[in-house]
């Protein structure tokens, strides 16, 4: 019932104080709901988003997907366009967005306190309330057996707590485990707002700031740290993999491994026992870790060879 871009966590210590709960109203998140193109749409307030029952827009028949972005993305953001775009052009989904643009904005001077301090006590505040928003569009006819929730980046932690809060009401929730590349984007964040705080007398922030001349020695350049802070588990890489799974149905099939080092010398054999195929929700898969391989450019998908 639940699928993510990135494995979902419940944040729970990090449960944001009342005055920052309170700084915002429901009206800020909403929900798009696309009729057959990406610029027609109905976006309503999650207090109203039943009222698009009384329209044609849901067809039973169909899976409905909800799709949502992470820290600064915007509805018409490439990620979003790219995707949304892509369950349109396929035909067989009901498609949603959740927008909380507003609430996921870098809203602070400083990137990371608007991480900490603000998009992530939104998300989960907002993680706790679509469940509930659910549960009403269930009442008004939404079929939650037959619904994905799909979320990038910090959009994929909103909807393990939306998950989690499901799961206390009666309803399976399908996995509720950390990654480590969150553990290291936290860690990595938590830093990089602790240099950016210093004086700029510290020695740390001198050199933190410093400017390297000459030349650098042969080979491929290795990554600043800015640059780990741009490009955070190859964000951009993952969202363009499902659009390939959609173009291309079949191509992009993972192998289920405890770790990378395990996959890695698993038997030909072994890499085909347990496999699942990217952007197809099975029920019965195991829940873990699936691995593959990948051409440099889309089509990415290489069938059984990547497995």
């Amino acid at each position: 019932m639940y699928t993510s871009l990135a494995l979902i966590v419940v944040l729970a210590r990090l449960i944001p104080p009342l005055s920052i709960l309170s700084s915002y109203s429901d009206s800020t998140a909403k929900l798009r709901f696309y009729h057959n193109s990406f610029n027609n749409y109905t976006e309503l307030n999650f207090k109203d988003a039943a009222e698009i029952f009384f329209t044609s827009w849901y067809d039973p028949n169909k899976i409905t997907v909800v799709f949502t972005f992470g820290f600064t993305g915007e509805p018409t953001g490439i990620a979003v366009t790219t995707i949304i775009t892509g369950y349109l052009e396929e035909g067989k989904k009901n498609v949603v967005l959740l927008n909380w643009e507003q609430l996921a904005a870098a809203t602070q001077s400083n990137f990371a306190n608007s991480y900490l301090n603000w998009a992530i006590p939104n998300s989960i505040k907002l993680g706790f309330e679509f469940a509930d928003v659910l549960l009403n569009l269930s009442q008004a006819g939404l079929d939650l057996n037959k619904l994905h929730l799909i979320g990038h980046s910090l959009g994929a932690h909103m909807f393990g707590i939306t998950g989690y809060r499901l799961a206390e009401k009666g309803m399976k929730l399908q996995c509720k485990k950390e990654s480590v590349g969150v553990k290291v984007r936290k860690g990595m964040l938590r830093w990089f707002g602790h240099v950016e705080r210093m004086h700029d007398e510290r020695m740390t922030k001198q050199i933190y700031n410093a400017k390297v001349d000459g030349c650098r020695s042969r080979g491929r350049p290795r990554h600043t740290f800015h640059d780990q802070i741009d490009h955070l588990c190859n964000h951009h890489r993952c969202w363009r993999l499902l659009r390939d799974a959609l173009n291309y149905p079949g191509t992009l099939i993972g192998s289920w491994a405890k770790n990378f080092r395990s996959w890695k010398n698993y038997s030909e054999q072994e890499k085909k026992a347990v496999v699942l195929e990217l952007g197809v929700f099975d029920l019965k898969a195991a829940r873990g870790n699936y691995f593959f391989t990948t051409k440099a450019e889309s089509p990415y998908g290489l069938g059984n060879e990547g497995l």
